[in-house]
């Protein structure tokens, strides 16, 4: 077998949660320009496996807060879809920005909204993230969180002044999508 490279062993030591052998690549540089087989950076894998003390050192030693996976998700995006609010605490307070798309259009807010947590929804509010985007198919995050079922999430999104009537491209309402899911809860609220 061939001699690994040292961006190979900096995602071996991020998979296997080795901080000790991150730090001591990432002291070398190597995150800079590191990529694993699918063409993520060091951050994007670290925030997949809700590492914080890594993503942290990734930060601390200057990893790019913007970098995104194939798709155009941040890391933001996946902290929001994984339910990681200290990840997502984090990468806000790096600069992360919260009002960013991947290539559907979805942000971090919509991907929070198909969970039922709502810690992470709150901090992206908070922050800024616009209740009324869309993705590519016209939906919002009112739209994610109805069809899921996510009562609560739904609540949290009216509260913000989501618009209940928004309808998506295929002229559904978030009241549709709850009904074709069956999630009588949503369509009460």
């Amino acid at each position: 077998a061939a001699a690994q490279t040292v961006q190979e062993r900096l995602f071996d030591a991020i998979v296997q949660g080795d901080v000790a052998e991150a730090s001591r690549l990432v002291a070398l540089g190597v995150h800079y320009s590191a990529r694993d087989k699918q063409g993520d950076p060091p951050l994007i894998v670290a925030t997949e496996r809700a590492n914080l003390p890594i993503v942290e050192l990734l930060l601390a030693s200057g990893a790019d807060v913007h970098a995104r996976t194939a798709n155009g998700e941040t890391a933001l995006h996946l902290s929001a879809l994984l339910e990681a609010p200290a990840i997502a605490r984090r990468l806000l307070s790096a600069g992360a920005v919260v009002e960013v798309a991947n290539r559907d259009g979805e942000t971090p807010l919509m991907w929070a909204a198909l969970t039922p947590s709502l810690e992470v929804a709150r901090l992206l509010l908070e922050a800024g993230a616009r209740i009324g985007s869309r993705d590519l198919r016209g939906n919002t995050a009112l739209h994610g969180a109805a069809a899921e079922g996510h009562e609560e999430m739904v609540s949290l999104l009216l509260a913000h002044k989501a618009d209940r009537n928004a309808r998506n491209a295929a002229r559904q309402t978030p009241a549709d999508l709850a009904r074709e899911g069956e999630h009588g809860g949503v369509l009460a609220l």
